[in-house]
């Protein structure tokens, strides 16, 4: 469930260390959400004090086409105004960008009609959430729509929001009529600075560093 493991070793020449340092990046998981029957998913109770916010995993539309776009919120906010998208994708060996005022598109993802057990890969990051910038996130996307048709896509939004993101929602363009499938993993992710010494495995199941 909520854990991190990581391991330190220690660079120091001559054997023993003692004092050796080393500085690690680590990924803890705040919360994975499996939607087995279609909906959103809603990430509601997420901590400050990381660098940044990653969301991974696979999912799928359930709408009747070939595809559906995916929308990202943060907090309550879900005014589309105040969003704007940025994407630049490669379908079937040809290349297109978008750009789109009043949307917050982050993926592109197959649906119904698209080959049994197809669903995107995707990866999304969010910087200085807790921090008082323009919130944004960018996404990488992969995913096989159609019968031969792959994507692979890169989105960005930004938003008009300042405060600190306490709540990321991921639904479609047509929510609640149109849902989602699959899994997604919320992660923290922190730089953090570890005393050394031998190769020692950093394992807690609630929190192995102080944030």
């Amino acid at each position: 469930d909520h854990g991190t493991t990581a391991f330190v070793y220690d660079t120091a020449s001559g054997g023993g260390g003692g004092g050796a340092t080393a500085t690690i990046t680590a990924k803890h998981v705040i919360q994975t959400i499996t939607n087995a029957s279609a909906g959103e998913f809603d990430f509601d109770s997420i901590p400050a004090g990381y660098d940044r916010l990653i969301i991974e995993g696979f999912l799928r539309g359930d709408v009747s086409a070939i595809s559906d776009n995916v929308r990202i919120f943060f907090n309550a906010d879900t005014t589309l105004a105040n969003y704007h998208e940025q994407a630049s994708l490669a379908i079937n060996n040809a290349n297109s960008s978008a750009e789109a005022t009043s949307s917050s598109r982050i993926s592109f993802v197959p649906a119904a009609s698209s080959p049994a057990n197809s669903y995107a890969n995707i990866s999304i990051v969010i910087e200085d959430y807790d921090g008082s910038n323009r919130k944004g996130a960018l996404s990488s996307t992969y995913s096989m729509y159609d019968t031969a048709a792959t994507l692979v896509g890169f989105f960005g939004v930004k938003s008009s929001i300042t405060d600190a993101i306490t709540r990321v929602r991921i639904r479609t363009d047509n929510h609640a009529t149109d849902q989602l499938l699959g899994t997604l993993t919320l992660y923290g992710e922190k730089q953090t600075t570890l005393g050394g010494g031998t190769p020692t495995p950093v394992d807690n199941a609630t929190t192995p560093y102080t944030l």
